[in-house]
Order: C-alpha cells, then structure tokens, then sequence
C-alpha cells in the first residue's frame, strides 16, 4: 500500500473532521496518543482552515481514503485563525516573524506506524518559503502527555522550548525546528 501526499482541498473537509473526531481523546483516559481534549472544529470551519493555511491530506493510493492530515498556519494568519489562543500569543510574542505554526498532525490509527506524519512534514518542508525562520507546534504535556507526538516531534529535531498552562487544566510544550534554507 502507498501512502501519498497532497493539499488538501475543501471536499476533505468532512474526512479530515471525522479523523479529528476519532482521534480525540479524554486526557482522564489512558491514551498515549490521539488529540487530547481537542474541541474538534466543525465541517465549514475545517473548509476554511484549509483555504487559508498549508494544509494536507495523506491518502492511501489505491482506496483514496484520506488517513491523515496535518494543518499549519503562516504566522500573518494565526492571530485571525485562532483569535485570542494562549498558545498563538505566546508564540508571537517569542519568535521572530515570519514563521509556520503546525496545528495538528492527525493519522488514523491503523496508519500510526506506518510513517505517514513525516511524509506529512516532509511535505510541508518542502512546500515552505525560505523567508520562513522557524516550525513551532504545541503538544499536550499535562494531564496526559501525548508521548508518541513528544517522540516524533524530536525526531524530526524539534526541541522544547518551554511549558505554558492554557486552556484551564492543561500544560503545553512548545516545540520549535529551526529552518536552515542552505
């Protein structure tokens, strides 16, 4: 089986939320991995995010079933995306402009192990200007910290940053790749 890579587009927008959906889960629970206590966003609101950002669909060749998504924002469009998000602010206020901020990576289970998020990353490394300084991400570090995103981030040689509290009860890391265009 091929797993390919490409842009997202609009009519994703129902599969991408459905995988958002059934990767959500309850920080109370045992999970290591999945979005954690993620307020999935509605059909339309995912048909805008992918106009707006650099957005990709991971899909299996031969079904053309989407598996996977990643989301990531420029930082122009961020404070507009996600208006009033702690995390965005905070990013802002610490980095150098410009940069992309990656929302989510989000595979369907059975793909976990399969390396669709780097073929995502590899994508969106590709795609990304040389004006862009850095990737910034945020992931779950408290109630429940999401370990195989923490594992797979620091392969791809992210590093933490620091840990805010945001959204009430949870603690984030934040996690930064510096962009080396030679």
């Amino acid at each position: 089986m091929n797993i390919i890579v490409r842009a997202a587009a609009p009519r994703d927008a129902s599969e991408i939320r459905q995988i958002a959906a059934a990767r959500r889960v309850s920080s109370s629970s045992n999970e290591r991995s999945g979005l954690i206590d993620y307020p999935v966003p509605d059909e339309s609101k995912y048909a805008k995010r992918i106009l707006c950002g650099l957005f990709y669909a991971s899909e299996n060749e031969n079904t053309k079933e989407i598996v996977g998504f990643l989301d990531a924002y420029v930082s122009d469009s961020l404070k507009e995306t996600f208006p009033g998000d702690p995390i965005i602010n905070r990013i802002i206020h610490s980095e150098a402009v410009p940069f992309i901020y990656v929302n989510t990576v989000a595979i369907i289970k059975n793909y976990e192990a399969r390396g669709v998020p780097y073929k995502l990353f590899k994508k969106l490394r590709g795609d990304i200007d040389e004006k862009y300084l850095a990737v910034w991400g945020a992931i779950v570090h408290k109630p429940l910290m999401n370990i195989t995103s923490v594992a797979m981030v620091k392969r791809l040689g992210f590093s933490l940053e620091e840990e805010i509290k945001a959204f009430e009860n949870f603690t984030f890391g934040l996690y930064r790749l510096s962009l080396d265009h030679k």
